[in-house]
């Protein structure tokens, strides 16, 4: 291609020169600008950003520059760990280095030494003195521990003759312990020895013009100073004296001493009962008739069985009561008078001590060593 010289016009700067190049050379056409404003023009005008068509054509794109190729590197072989220090982290110079720093250490610290034991001085124990200890046991036959060492006289044994055992019945309870066993139960005891005489007691309840209560010295029962005694000598109404002791329930023990001077036909009795209430009561009753025309022996109605009586004698009753089965056992001097006798009405309780009579009843009848207790 011919090169044209252009001559250069005031104001107008040299265009640049570049080298032209030929259609083979074109790789890349992404900097190429057409005009197609220019298109309605005459012919189709091709521009560049101010850079003629040959210039393009000979610009190299960068694609067609081969990137330099990276220097060879020495590849070395993988490093060879050793298989404690990937087990536990120690490697071999790290082992090398605690080994000396112990040895160091070792070499600056002084070793206390152990003292020797001292000897034993202590003498062996002689069992036998005769026979020299010797630091290892000397074997020993029998025949010459026995030689040598004194053989006691062996004494005939003394037999004993064995008593022959003997089976004694079954004691007996005495009554010391029967009495201190009701004694830790009592509920209610009353001797009247205490009490003032000639009143009545203060405990007792009842007031009556026809018939008197009240508490004397003339005729005690036996071992006692004392008795309440109950005198009627007119019919002219009916009297009722009561005491009140706390509820008592299950099985219990009523005792008393009892006697009666003399009663016509009419009803007199002794009761223990509840809530002063005749029907739910355990109750002793004088029974003699005397109609003139026919006198009878006087009785005692023990739970309503009949045992014979002597007027003006004291007597000792004993009442087992079992409110659980409504039984009651009776016994008059300790001879038992009413086995399991059936109660009528039986409470579920008893807590009162009456004396009752009917209204033409007259007699005389005295009590005294009251007591009830649990058993």
């Amino acid at each position: 291609m011919r090169e044209e010289v252009k001559t250069p016009q005031e104001g107008i700067p040299e265009e640049p020169v570049y080298p032209s190049s030929g259609m083979q050379d074109i790789s890349s056409l992404s900097n190429i600008v057409v005009d197609t404003k220019s298109q309605q023009r005459e012919g189709t005008t091709v521009r560049g950003r101010g850079i003629d068509i040959d210039d393009l054509l000979s610009i190299k794109s960068p694609a067609d520059e081969a990137p330099p190729l990276p220097e060879e590197v020495e590849v070395k072989p993988a490093e060879v760990i050793p298989v404690d220090e990937l087990l536990f982290g120690e490697s071999e110079e790290t082992r090398k280095v605690e080994e000396s720093f112990i040895k160091s250490v070792k070499e600056s610290v002084p070793v206390a030494r152990v003292p020797k034991p001292m000897p034993d001085i202590t003498p062996a124990l002689d069992i036998f003195p005769e026979t020299p200890v010797s630091p290892e046991p000397a074997k020993m036959k029998v025949k010459d521990i026995v030689g040598e060492r004194e053989t006691p006289a062996i004494q005939p044994a003394v037999s004993v003759p064995l008593k022959a055992e003997t089976t004694s019945a079954p004691r007996q309870p005495s009554l010391v312990a029967e009495e201190t066993r009701r004694d830790m139960n009592i509920v209610f005891e009353q001797d009247f020895d205490e009490e003032e005489t000639g009143k009545k007691p203060v405990n007792w309840r009842g007031d009556y013009n026809y018939a008197s209560l009240c508490v004397s010295d003339a005729t005690p029962a036996k071992d006692s100073k004392k008795c309440l005694v109950f005198d009627k000598e007119k019919g002219a109404g009916s009297a009722f004296y009561c005491c009140h002791f706390p509820d008592t329930e299950g099985v219990m023990g009523v005792e008393f001493d009892f006697r009666c001077d003399n009663k016509n036909k009419y009803l007199l009795g002794f009761y223990v009962e509840k809530d002063e209430d005749y029907r739910y009561s355990v109750h002793t009753v004088v029974q003699y008739i005397d109609s003139g025309k026919q006198k009878s022996q006087p009785s005692l109605r023990v739970q309503g069985k009949s045992v014979n009586y002597t007027w003006g004698e004291w007597c000792h009753l004993k009442y087992i009561v079992n409110l659980f089965d409504g039984t009651v056992d009776g016994y008059v001097n300790g001879a038992l008078v009413a086995n399991g006798e059936k109660l009528a009405s039986c409470p579920s309780c008893l807590n009162t001590i009456s004396i009752r009579d009917n209204l033409a009843t007259v007699g005389k009848l005295m009590v005294d060593n009251i007591k009830i207790y649990k058993i």
